[in-house]
């Protein structure tokens, strides 16, 4: 056994075990368990429980009111869960099971060493403990790629439903993402208990570090808030913005915030009364920051920076109602002639002219017109030229007015570039019926044909051809009945003509409408039935197929011998034979039965044949002649072999006992699994040859011997069984693990401190780069040129960093003794202070880093008692048989107790009860068995055996009867030996003249 040192630091990326609440049913309260990551490429390769020799926690799943487990035995793991089938079976839904990342009907890759016993309890609905374990064992997943953390930061592990409490408490080994391991022992979880509800967040001012499940109270600080700072869930927000401006406290700057002061300051965020703000009613003004100035040189009241000057005539086109000067008006504009003034009264408004073409003439009293005589619309009174309007002399000419209101008018109304005085009246529509050619001007006389047969006649007028004024033209007239229910009705015709209709009430017509119609009799026999509503039948009351409805006569049929009519008076009836195989017996007279005194149904009363049922293989008859006798089949389980001549035995040659003369699978099969193997037998004598001597779950065969300890220097990863080779390098020293798996030490100087913590420096006292941490010089040293005597070590209470050689002066700081042992701190050595340490350091006087030989060894690994010296210590020990050819055989037992018991000697001979030497007494099978006395016992047969006591089906014949050989056949016939197929079943149905069939 391998010494357990200082557990080494994991990488802190494990954030402990998690749940959720799934669901809560008639079942309990379903959880889902995870590991929880803070990388998401962490993974979970193994949940696993150490040997009982060690003192980490043993795997403990437990809850109070047991685990539900569904009725239907789905294993213990989620890939046995099939989610398919949670629609029929919903319960299924809430199984309690393990896991290593995969979900139910997933399979992950887990498996199991080790754990069947616990498995076992866990499976029917108690406490997974491994509490005891001797040898320890795991759950685990080799699956790749493996199920990683994610970006939920989390490994599925389990799903427990339960009613109750749940305690929980995992060994975990995992992996990062670069592949290196670690291990977590005893993380726990509760749940499902009494919770104190509480804030759990830790970023919350009333976060509660005892509240075991969050009531949703959090309450968290604002952007200048801060927390008080209690963890016990009375933590209050303690106020960082005492004037609610949004600026934390922390952040407020004093000064003057009023803009229009003179000493405002831009960056202050609290005002300070500080203000020195002039005041405009008095012309103050900021001279500085801290001094306040006044501008007023007439005393009028209106700062100098105020005053307004200009022109105060309100008849001035500039004047300007604001002006606090005096002013002489010099600058007055005012107007002339045309001249106006703008109208502002702000001392902007200017001189209008109002004569824009400069021509003495005002604007408002300029005439635009057209100054051309010649033009239409010429105006004598225009001042101001505009636009001209002319004839063009094509049936154009002017009005005549000259005062500008004269126009163009257009002699040609109709637009058509006839002159009006041009233009010819009349009909210029060549469709019309009075077109003429000449006319120019379109006037309303134009006659058009505009109903229907009207049409132009020869002197431009328009005439009708309908006579009689039906819409109809008289050549598309068309002559015919126009009654639509008579038999010669004619739907094209226009003119009505003479109707022929139906007279009696059988009469139809023929159904025609394009006037070809025919009345239809309907009554063949004039009888005054319609021939639509005879009957034919037979009139005779006493015929089977009398017809009383009937009214046209017809064949009758009557009855004779055993027949009989069905009764019926509607035509429908028939005879009825009452004899149906024709053998003078009427039908209700007859005997149904078997007829052949061979068959076990055999009835000596019978007149009609019916199925014979007669013995095979096996079968005899029961004896009855009536026909109710039957067969006794005597092969109970229908293999063709009959019951005396069963052989019962495990038939899957797969089987440890299997047994090749076996006929009955009677005896229970027995399998090898996982390592086992089977000794040979098949002659049902087998057994099962285990392959695991020390029960692991690994075969002998595949068993690596090595270094099982992952904290060793030659930890194998394929080692399956621990050799003890494992070594460890010491703690608090320079060792470490070598990629050989051996030992290194990384002290080249031997000094005592490792390679690693060396630090290279000046070790020269009197040089003036002196390091005092220097553990290795590096041949740095510099020496200043001049001599700066001081304390130069640094420890020293009168340090002069300045110093460049040291004067004796220094003086010693105060001893710090944080652990009040007398010892300075920085004078204390820190390693293993304890007596029954492996590594025990007299020199240490601060305790760290014990390793401890484990339970039941020495420091040197040996066991402390082993009085049988075989390496296993004698608290390990396990008694019991360790003879392997023993029937008590125990492959965990390492010390042999003296309990071994051996089968009695064998008793030699026959022992298969088929056989005809058959020794009942027998307990080893010597090969004797003798089948001789089976064979063909029918003497008719041509393989017939007169030494055979037991016919065993093999008769064979010279002459082929052929014929239908199956009892159950309809055409079943006793005295064939060979079938032809010709099996009829067609006799069976349902008989009762009730059915529907």
């Amino acid at each position: 056994m391998a010494l357990v040192a200082v557990q080494c630091a994991a990488f802190g990326q494990f954030t402990g075990l998690q749940w959720e609440l799934l669901t809560e049913t008639e079942y309990g309260k379903t959880y889902r368990i995870y590991a929880g990551f803070d990388s998401p490429s962490d993974y979970v390769t193994a949940v696993f429980a150490t040997e009982s020799i060690y003192t980490n926690p043993a795997l403990l799943i437990s809850a109070e009111n047991g685990f539900y487990q569904s009725s239907i035995p789905l294993g213990e793991f989620a890939f046995s869960v099939n989610p398919s089938f949670f629609g029929f079976i919903p319960e299924m839904e809430f199984d309690s099971w393990l896991t290593i990342g995969s979900g139910p009907g997933v399979d992950g890759g887990v498996s199991q060493v080790g754990l069947d016993s616990e498995l076992a309890q866990f499976a029917a609905g108690n406490d997974f403990n491994t509490e005891g374990s001797i040898f320890g064992g795991s759950w685990y997943s080799i699956t790749s790629p493996p199920f990683t953390a994610g970006a939920e930061g989390r490994v599925l592990l389990a799903q427990l439903t339960s009613t109750g409490p749940i305690d929980i408490s995992l060994n975990l080994q995992w992996k990062n993402g670069a592949g290196i391991a670690s291990d977590e022992f005893g993380a726990t979880l509760n749940l499902g208990a009494v919770l104190l509800g509480g804030c759990m967040d830790a970023t919350a001012c009333n976060y509660n570090v005892a509240a075991e499940e969050d009531d949703g109270s959090c309450e968290y600080p604002g952007a200048c808030d801060s927390c008080s700072g209690a963890t016990d869930g009375t933590g209050t927000i303690v106020d960082g913005d005492a004037d609610n401006d949004g600026i934390c406290d922390v952040d407020e700057i004093e000064g003057c915030t009023d803009a229009a002061a003179c000493n405002y300051d831009a960056e202050a965020t609290d005002d300070n009364g500080s203000c020195l703000v002039p005041n405009d009613q008095n012309c103050e003004y900021c001279i500085d920051e801290n001094n306040i100035g006044q501008q007023d040189s007439d005393s009028d009241g209106v700062c100098d920076a105020d005053e307004i000057a200009g022109c105060t005539d309100t008849e001035a086109c500039n004047y300007d109602s604001t002006p606090t000067t005096d002013s002489n008006n010099a600058l007055c504009l005012y107007p002339s002639g045309c001249e106006s003034c703008s109208g502002e009264s702000d001392g902007t408004g200017v001189i209008v002219t109002n004569d824009d073409d400069a021509d003495g003439v005002c604007n408002a009293d300029e005439i635009p017109g057209c100054t051309d005589t010649l033009a239409c619309n010429y105006n004598s009174f225009a001042t101001d030229p505009a636009t001209c309007e002319y004839a063009d002399g094509n049936c154009e000419a002017c009005s005549g007015a000259t005062d500008g209101t004269g126009t163009v008018l257009t002699l040609d109304a109709d637009g058509d570039g006839v002159c009006d005085s041009d233009e010819i009246a009349g009909c210029t529509n060549p469709t019309a019926c009075n077109y003429e050619e000449g006319a120019t001007d379109l006037d309303d006389s134009c006659l058009f044909p505009n109903q229907p047969c009207e049409t132009c006649g020869d002197f431009g007028d328009v005439i009708l051809i309908d006579d009689d004024g039906d819409g109809v033209c008289n050549g598309d007239e068309i002559v015919g009945c126009t009654e639509d229910n008579a038999c010669n009705y004619n739907s094209q015709a226009t003119d009505p003509g003479t109707c022929i209709f139906p007279e009696t009430s059988c009469e139809t017509c023929s159904g025609e409408t394009d006037g070809t119609g025919q009345v239809l009799s309907n009554d063949a026999d004039s009888d005054g039935i319609c021939d639509a509503d005879e009957i034919p039948g037979c009139q005779n009351a006493t015929a089977c197929n009398y017809n009383q409805w009937a009214t046209d006569p017809a064949t009758c049929i009557f009855p004779v011998g055993c027949e009989s009519c069905s009764g019926e008076t509607d035509g429908s009836g028939v005879v009825l034979a009452n004899d149906q195989d024709a053998d003078g017996i009427c039908d209700a007279d007859e005997v149904a039965g078997c007829q052949d005194p061979d068959a076990c149904n055999y009835n000596t009363n019978a007149t009609d044949p019916s199925t014979c049922v007669f013995a095979e293989g096996c079968e005899t008859c029961s004896g009855a002649q009536d026909g109710t006798g039957f067969t006794l089949p005597n092969d109970i389980d229908g293999d063709g072999i009959c019951d005396s001549d069963e052989i019962p035995g495990c038939q899957d040659s797969s089987a440890c006992n299997y047994n090749a003369f076996a006929t009955d699978g009677g005896l229970a099969c027995l399998y090898a699994t996982g390592c086992e193997s089977c000794s040979g037998a098949t002659d049902g004598t087998g057994y099962i040859l285990d392959g695991d001597a020390d029960g692991d779950g690994v075969c002998d065969a595949n068993e690596v011997a090595g270094c099982t300890y992952s904290l060793a220097c030659n930890f194998n990863a394929s080692a399956t069984d621990d050799d003890g080779s494992c070594i460890y390098p010491s703690p608090n020293s320079c060792e470490s693990c070598s990629e050989g798996g051996g030992i290194v030490i990384s002290d080249a100087d031997g000094d005592g401190i490792c390679d690693a913590d060396e630090l290279s420096g000046c070790m020269d006292s009197e040089a003036s780069n002196y390091n005092y941490d220097a553990t290795e010089s590096d041949d740095s040293c510099e020496y200043p040129p001049v001599v700066i005597p001081g304390c130069t070590y640094d420890w020293a209470a009168n340090y002069n960093p300045e110093a460049t050689s040291d004067d004796g002066s220094c003086l010693e700081m105060p001893c710090v003794d944080a652990d009040a042992d007398s010892i300075c701190d920085l004078d204390e050595i820190y390693g293993c202070t304890d007596l029954a340490a492996c590594n025990f350091n007299s020199s240490a006087t601060e305790n760290f880093g014990c390793a401890y030989p484990e339970l039941y060894y020495d420091c040197d690994e040996n066991c402390i008692s082993d009085a049988d010296d075989d390496g296993i210590c004698d608290e390990f020990e396990i008694p019991g048989c360790t003879d392997c050819l023993a029937l008590n055989y125990s492959p965990s037992a390492t010390e042999n107790d003296g309990t071994c018991e051996y089968p009695e000697p064998p008793v030699e001979g026959c022992t298969y009860a088929e056989a005809c030497n058959y020794n009942f007494e027998a307990t080893s099978d010597n090969g004797s068995c003798d089948y001789s006395c089976f064979g063909c016992t029918d003497a008719s047969a041509t393989n017939y055996d007169a030494d055979a006591t037991t016919d065993d089906g093999s008769c064979t014949y010279d002459t082929a009867i052929l014929g239908c050989t199956y009892s159950e056949a309809c055409n079943f016939s006793a005295t064939a030996n060979t079938d032809d197929g010709s099996c009829d079943y067609s006799c069976f149905g349902c008989t009762d003249a009730s059915a529907t069939n």
